[in-house]
């Protein structure tokens, strides 16, 4: 296999030194340097005394070399032409039999691994030969940042975390967003709350599948051993590839399914009852969909999928669907009626922390309806964004008023329809900086309850009633013609509806 001067010197001495000014990894032997080579093997490391080496033109001189023995090499280093190792108390023949033994490790290694891919055998026993490239345990994550499979040597702190949940700790990844580093195709990770560990995307053609992970356990990892992790990448791309799909397939299949629902697709009802029969679902079931909406550096780190997944426990036996950069979860409350009211606390606290929005559809219980749910759990995006910014999780129930004013807005002004005394205390709190109206508002909401309202508002009872009478010297609708409370319920929605409108 080829290697580098960087994967060399992973295995050498530490007193050894490198410079490197290119990391191509294409070495595949080493030689002696001689004064009577006249062409270079690109493919070689050249090894020879550090004094012969500095009495060399620059121009005859190879890309890649091992110095044996003290000397100033800062000629060399500082024409950023060669990638340079310097080796002290070695004689020159040591240090090519050390470099072959290096050589004919890795291809060893990589002879074992590349048969045991062709002869597909489990993941688990091909990490397992994996780990020897590195001395540290390997492993594979999803594109969702879920574990694949590990080599038998991975046991630590956050492996015991991600064996009992299936999934990179949350820590983990919040800690690479903060840092910038989620989605990088290779790099080395240090942080504080875990040992280092070497990552490396793996693609199907241009699709992200997983990444292979080198945790740092046995011995220490480095960014020399970047290029021969993106090598192990490469040669696990078709085991991973066939594991993913051994996965997914039945998955996939409901994905795609639901998927052409929220497209509006047009099914008929005795196929959406079949396909759901295949997970055990009803289409009379009671249903929510959640419309999701990631943060911009989850979606340019690559963790949406990963984001979703944990959402996804929280509401057991739900469907994540992917459409585009937006998520889609829908939820089967059969399977988590007992569950909802605590997984709802902790949906909105996840939603927080990852900066992440999402509304939520009404109930519903006819699957054929879930497109036209999708777009309600939209609207409600939408419109909380509007009228209540400080919120992350936006529940249809709470705006089908504001909706219904702004489907009527955009056909006419809907401000006409303002009951007169509306329009005149909306003014008067707009001139005085007064919150009279809303108090009006919560109190005929609560059906002209005094307890009930300055509860509500947070206010004592006499407060309550001292704005009540000024409200009476500013207006004079009856509060007593049901129907003119209602017009008075009406009018604030509207023109809170407007109000926020305008920003």
């Amino acid at each position: 296999m080829k290697i580098n001067l960087q994967i060399i010197y992973c295995r050498m001495p530490q007193n050894a030194a490198l410079h490197i000014a290119s990391d191509s990894r294409e070495l595949l032997s080493a030689r002696l340097l001689t004064p009577k080579i006249s062409r270079f093997d690109r493919s070689a490391v050249y090894i020879g005394k550090t004094s012969d080496i500095l009495a060399l033109r620059h121009g005859a001189l190879p890309e890649n070399m091992i110095c044996v023995g003290k000397g100033d090499v800062r000629p060399l280093v500082e024409a950023n032409m060669y990638n340079v190792m310097v080796l002290e108390g070695v004689s020159v023949i040591e240090a090519h039999n050390r470099v072959q033994d290096i050589f004919d490790y890795y291809n060893q290694i990589d002879s074992e691994l590349v048969n045991a891919v062709l002869q597909e055998k489990e993941l688990q026993p091909i990490l397992d030969i994996c780990t020897r490239f590195f001395d540290n345990p390997v492993y594979i994550i999803d594109a969702a940042q879920k574990l694949i499979s590990c080599s038998s040597n991975l046991i630590d702190a956050e492996w015991n975390n991600l064996a009992a949940t299936g999934y990179v700790g949350v820590e983990v990844v919040n800690s690479l967003k903060k840092l910038d580093q989620l989605g990088r195709d290779a790099q080395l990770v240090n942080l504080e709350s875990i040992p280092p560990f070497l990552s490396v995307i793996i693609y199907d053609k241009s699709e992200k599948v997983g990444s292979v992970g080198v945790r740092q356990l046995y011995s220490k990892v480095s960014e020399n051993q970047l290029s021969l992790l993106k090598y192990v990448a490469e040669v696990l791309t078709a085991a991973v590839g066939k594991e993913n799909y051994a996965r997914y397939v039945k998955a996939g299949y409901m994905s795609r399914f639901m998927i052409d629902m929220l497209k509006d697709t047009d099914f008929e009802v005795s196929f959406i009852m079949h396909s759901l029969s295949q997970i055990s679902w009803k289409i009379d079931d009671d249903y929510y969909i959640f419309k999701i909406m990631p943060d911009p550096q989850d979606i340019t780190g690559g963790t949406v999928k990963y984001s979703g997944e944990l959402m996804k426990n929280m509401f057991p036996g739900s469907v994540l669907l992917s459409v585009g950069d937006v998520l889609a979860l829908v939820v089967n409350t059969r399977l988590c009626r007992d569950a909802l009211p605590e997984a709802f606390v902790q949906l909105e606290d996840f939603l927080v922390k990852r900066n992440f929005i999402c509304g939520v559809s009404m109930m519903f219980k006819d699957f054929s309806r879930l497109y036209e749910q999708y777009k309600l759990a939209g609207a409600a995006i939408e419109l909380g964004g509007m009228i209540d910014r400080q919120k992350n999780l936006f529940r249809y129930e709470d705006y089908i008023m504001p909706h219904m004013i702004s489907l009527c807005d955009e056909t006419f002004n809907v401000g006409v329809l303002c009951h007169a005394s509306a329009l005149r205390l909306h003014e008067y709190d707009r001139q005085t900086g007064n919150n009279y109206f809303y108090c009006l508002y919560v109190y005929l909401l609560n059906e002209k309850s005094l307890l009930l309202s300055s509860k509500q508002l947070n206010i004592h009872r006499s407060t309550l009633i001292y704005r009540l009478n000024k409200i009476s010297e500013i207006i004079s609708a009856d509060l007593s013609d049901q129907h003119v409370r209602m017009h008075l319920i009406l009018s604030y929605e509207i023109l809170h509806f407007l109000d926020c409108l305008k920003g």
